[in-house]
């Protein structure tokens, strides 16, 4: 089966034939690889919230955060 590929990156173009099975264990590899980026991804937002709620909590310990850092600013 002839297969268009192209790179979203540099939006290169080929044209390449491939069996069935090719692009059966593509799909298998690419979906492999979503999951590790997905589970990179969910990771990193952890760690950073986790950041900003030990950052958050330490200034709101020294009263460094008050209700009015939260109040809607005017324009000047």
């Amino acid at each position: 089966m002839l297969v268009d590929l192209r790179c979203p990156e540099c939006h290169t173009h080929l044209q390449a034939p491939f069996s069935r099975a090719d692009m059966a264990e593509l799909d298998r590899c690419q979906s492999e690889w979503r999951e590790e980026i997905v589970a990179a991804y969910e990771r990193s937002v952890t760690e950073n919230m986790e950041a900003l709620a030990t950052a958050l909590g330490a200034a709101l310990d020294r009263d460094l955060i008050g209700a009015d850092d939260f109040a809607p600013r005017h324009a000047a």
